[in-house]
């Protein structure tokens, strides 16, 4: 019983969110008259309506989110939490398959070398696109961004499945990192949706349980697409096309029900915004100097082992450049111009956020180097069959 009201707790509808005890006093003097004490409590009813109906200063997504959580109640929460339990579950079969059939990939273009640059840029493009995805889940809603989403991922998994070149296949590996990011991103703002601040890190933590099972069952997965008479690396790709999207129906179709209830009822705004105020509110600005920052500093690095010249190459030294030339500029934007900044001014300072930033890239640089090629190293040179090279490399695996 204790689990259960943790679980409760941790959800939003447990003692955490009970109202306190104390109840508003009424003025009880002898000479005052019966219709005051009325509207004395019509007037608090009016208040506590007005505190539970959300703020149409809010940005629009917010606002959304905020008038779907009046209405849902405890059934619309676990249809939810329903929800997002499928979508962890295929989303942690595709973190521990397609990151093999890379591999596999790779191999069959004969460019298993630039296997480091491809890991290494799909990990710049996961980072950068997570706060421009942030800015639109509040502008639009989390039911049209995770939609979004997921359309990044089959877009991925069609150019991945059928790519001929090494090119095409790194190609739908951006599309599938933007994917992948979004997606990853969207679960723990629906989680910070549903639970209070007590329990998000419990909540947050909780959603990874599938990586406790999917790893094992991704090693028979592996073995038997991979196998001489299996369906090979391509269709292996391509049954996700079919599962992702058929998993993440449940929560967009909840989470667009819900939306389109709330403005049905009036307590969300439908009010249209210009593209102008659109670009404003996801800081379109922002997000360029950000992601476009990040992306030309750091991928012409790992772009430079595989030219001719090296380092030597002009416009590896000229990216580079102009990368470090818009993070620069990025904090007077978001400071002076940006109306809502995608990345506040006063991160910059804050020592905490600092941080964890350090703390994420560390780990980050700990697991690209020992991970890129250890799934190749343990097949070729340890002689590991596809199922245990795949427990071996799982196992070493944190949660993503």
């Amino acid at each position: 019983m204790s689990l259960i009201r943790l679980l409760r707790g941790a959800i939003g509808v447990g003692p955490v969110d009970k109202p306190p005890a104390c109840q508003p006093t009424l003025a009880t003097s002898d000479n005052a008259e019966e219709p005051s004490k009325e509207v004395s409590r019509e007037q608090i009813n009016v208040d506590a309506n007005e505190k539970r109906t959300p703020t149409t200063s809010a940005e629009t997504g917010t606002a959304i989110i905020e008038a779907s959580q009046v209405i849902w109640g405890r059934k619309g929460q676990w249809l939810i939490i329903a929800g997002l339990c499928l979508i962890m579950i295929v989303y942690e079969i595709d973190n521990s398959t397609v990151y093999i059939y890379r591999n596999y990939a790779s191999s069959e273009f004969e460019e298993l070398s630039k296997l480091a640059t491809l890991s290494t840029a799909s990990s710049i493009i996961f980072a950068v696109a997570k706060p421009p995805f942030a800015k639109l889940s509040n502008v639009i809603g989390r039911g049209g961004t995770y939609l979004i989403a997921i359309s990044f991922y089959i877009l991925a998994y069609i150019i991945m499945a059928s790519a001929r070149t090494f090119n095409a296949y790194a190609a739908g590996s951006v599309f599938y990192s933007v994917g992948q990011s979004a997606t990853n991103l969207m679960n723990d703002v629906v989680i910070a949706d549903l639970t209070t601040a007590r329990y998000r890190a419990f909540g947050i933590a909780l959603s990874f349980w599938p990586f406790l099972i999917t790893p094992w069952t991704a090693g028979f997965i592996v073995a038997s697409v991979t196998a001489p008479t299996g369906i090979g690396w391509r269709w292996g790709i391509g049954l996700l096309a079919i599962l992702m999207p058929f998993c993440a129906s449940f929560i967009v179709t909840t989470l667009l029900y819900y939306q389109a209830r709330a403005k049905k009822e009036g307590l969300a705004p439908k009010a249209k915004i210009s593209f102008h105020e659109f670009c404003s509110q996801i800081d379109l600005g922002g997000v360029v100097l950000f992601s476009g920052g990040i992306a030309l500093l750091l991928v012409p690095m790992t772009l430079a082992a595989t030219t001719p010249s090296s380092w030597k190459t002009p416009w590896i030294d000229v990216l580079i450049a102009l990368g470090g030339l818009l993070l620069i500029v990025l904090p007077f934007y978001e400071h002076h111009i940006a109306k809502n900044p995608v990345v506040p001014p006063r991160y910059f300072a804050n020592r905490t956020i600092f941080l964890c930033c350090l703390l994420i890239a560390m780990d980050s640089i700990g697991f690209s180097a020992t991970h890129t090629y250890i799934y190749s190293w343990v097949t070729v040179a340890r002689g590991l069959e596809a199922r245990d090279a795949t427990f071996f490399t799982c196992k070493r695996s944190p949660a993503p």
